[in-house]
Parts: C-alpha cells; sequence; structure tokens
C-alpha cells in the first residue's frame, strides 16, 4: 500500500467508520505489516487533514510490530516530526511512540518540550499526561528532574487536577516514595 493508497483507505474509512470500528482497522494493520512504511510516511509527514492524524494515531497501535523492530531511523523522524508539529493530535500520538522506544536523539530537546508542555495550560491534558511520563521515565536514569517536576507542580497545581494528571501524579508519588 503507498501513502496514496493509504490516503484513499482512510478517506473512505472516515466516510464509512460506523462499518469498520477502530479495533479492526488496528487489527487489519497487524495482519498486513507491508504497509507500516506507509502508514510511518504518512504518520511523520504534515499533510491536510486528517491523513497524518490517523497515521500518526495507528502507528501507536503498531509499535511493538513496527518500531520496536525498526532501527534508529523511523524512531529519529517520528521525534522530527514530533518536534516540528503543531497539530496537538498528532503530537500526542508521536509521544507515545517515543515513550515507547528508548533513544538518545534530540533528548534535549525533548526534556525541554517536555517540560514546557507539562506546564501549559494550552496544550491538551493528553499531550500533557503522555510528557509528564516521558519525564517520569527519565527520573529513573536522572532523579534530580524531580526538583523541575516539584516546582511546576508546585507552581501550577491548576493543571493537574484532571484524572489524567492526578493518575500521573500518583505514579510520580510512588516513585519519590521507592527512590527517596
Amino acid at each position: 500500500m503507498t501513502p496514496l493508497e493509504l490516503k484513499a483507505y482512510f478517506a473512505a474509512w472516515r466516510q464509512n467508520r460506523l462499518e469498520k470500528l477502530a479495533p479492526q482497522v488496528i487489527q487489519e494493520f497487524r495482519q498486513h505489516p507491508e504497509r507500516y512504511d506507509s502508514l510511518h510516511f504518512l504518520a511523520t509527514t504534515k499533510t491536510e487533514y486528517p491523513y497524518q492524524e490517523y497515521a500518526s494515531w495507528l502507528s501507536g497501535h503498531v509499535i511493538e510490530e513496527f518500531y520496536n523492530k525498526q532501527g534508529e531511523e523511523k524512531i529519529q523522524e517520528v521525534i522530527d516530526a514530533y518536534l516540528d508539529s503543531s497539530n496537538q493530535s498528532v503530537k500526542r500520538n508521536l509521544l507515545k511512540i517515543i515513550n515507547a522506544v528508548q533513544t538518545d536523539y534530540r533528548s534535549g530537546e525533548l526534556l525541554e518540550r517536555a517540560f514546557l508542555i507539562l506546564a501549559s495550560p494550552d496544550d491538551a491534558i493528553a499531550l500533557r499526561s503522555y510528557s509528564f511520563h516521558y519525564l517520569l521515565d527519565l527520573l529513573k536514569i536522572y532523579p534530580e528532574l524531580a526538583t523541575e517536576i516539584d516546582a511546576v507542580i508546585e507552581q501550577k497545581p491548576e493543571l493537574f487536577t484532571s484524572g489524567a494528571m492526578r493518575s500521573c501524579l500518583k505514579r510520580y508519588a510512588i516513585f519519590k516514595e521507592i527512590s527517596g
């Protein structure tokens, strides 16, 4: 399936989503790994709505099958697309992949972006939650990041009232208890 064919697939699916629900699409793509390169291409390429959104969402469901088996190049492309994107949905979907695949590529920029998003009332809760998870994973290597996380939580407690963010706070508290 070429990227153009994949766009046609997504357009048809968008018109008839009730006929084929998301779990069916995910399963279909898992059974057709030959589609992954085109899926990755659309997920990491800015295109008109809904193609990058759909492709990045679907790519987040084939992490084990595709991204964990690929070389460093694919995850670098995901990171580049994430850092270049201004689309909240695309950033959330790509950050899900980044959180699942370990790499040092552009790690300083990812760390800085994670803190900016965590402290931003303008970013979607799901994106802030994934950013918090990114930081929590880094705490295992850099426990001194806890000081900066604490500062954000203390300065902007209103950003941590949703269920997703309270869940992150619980995970963070467990980390602090274990490491403290």
